[in-house]
């Protein structure tokens, strides 16, 4: 019955259900506060995105980069999660004290408010997906098959360069930081070589990808507002996430000299190329 309720009218997206899906992977914050954040995060796209595809396939006609578009985003969130835990739990087990101790401080109030607003926003950062999912023609009434285009496939592969990209990085840096000694040092290994926070730029490019190529189903202006809000959303959590832990860099390794020259030479994109090209000049 909820399952049904999830896509009511007509195969519309129902997203109080959707919302209420997200409530549900999100709670596990109640545990664990900064899991809100973390887990919860992974679980309140995994949830909903996971019943929608259950629920489509009893009555719609899938193509192909309308399920690799879903699966994508479903691998990531079940990839978060994993990675989130095995980090707390398996390669960082301080870190696991340090977000008991955050909870013993938090209220039940903030937990509450942190619920309500994490959910709302997950649910609009998810709704590519399900907007895609929802323009699909169904087997009673076989609408022409929804046009992807260029920029849908091209989207696709962002999506695709993006989970890779937040994998790897991840996994470096991971196992970098669980070498003995390593913990309290600076990462410069694999993909950090190359670039300041490939992890995040991995995420965003995750993000950027789902929500390009879910343009071509947003056929209401509910639709883009709801997609395009959860697209800034995150845009904005991984800027101020970067932001933080880039002052924290700076705080513990300014005395660094091969730190401060990759911090000059370097941006989230790659070596800069206006710091190169002096280079040149002044050889």
């Amino acid at each position: 019955a909820f399952i049904e309720w999830l896509t009511n009218r007509g195969g519309e997206v129902n997203l109080l259900a959707v919302y209420v899906l997200v409530l549900m992977g999100s709670s596990v914050g109640f545990y664990l506060f900064l899991y809100f954040i973390s887990v919860g995060y992974a679980c309140g796209i995994l949830f909903p995105l996971v019943a929608a595809f259950v629920s489509y396939s009893n009555y719609k006609v899938f193509d192909s980069m309308t399920i690799i578009h879903s699966l994508l985003t479903i691998a990531w969130a079940i990839r978060a999660a994993a990675f989130f835990l095995y980090r707390e739990y398996v390669s960082w087990p301080d870190l696991h004290q340090k977000i008991v101790e955050v909870n013993e401080k938090t209220s039940m109030r903030s937990k509450l408010l942190c619920w309500i607003g994490y959910s709302l926003f997950f649910t609009a950062l998810v709704s590519p997906c399900l907007y895609r999912l929802q323009a699909l023609p169904s087997t009673y009434n076989k609408n022409p098959s929804q046009n992807w285009g260029r920029l849908g496939k091209f989207a696709l592969g962002i999506q695709i360069i993006g989970l890779i990209l937040e994998s790897v990085a991840d996994y470096q840096k991971s196992k970098f930081k669980s070498i003995p000694g390593n913990r309290n040092q600076w990462c410069h290994v694999g993909l950090f070589q190359y670039m300041t926070f490939p992890n995040y730029f991995g995420e965003w490019l995750f993000w950027f990808g789902t929500y390009s190529a879910g343009i071509g189903s947003y056929k209401k202006g509910k639709e883009w507002i709801i997609a395009t809000v959860g697209f800034i959303f995150i845009s904005v959590v991984i800027y101020g996430a970067m932001t933080s832990l880039g002052a924290k860099h700076m705080r513990k390794y300014s005395d660094n000299e091969e730190f401060m020259e990759f911090q000059h030479s370097h941006t989230l994109f790659g070596p800069n190329p206006f710091t190169c090209l002096k280079r040149k000049e002044q050889i």
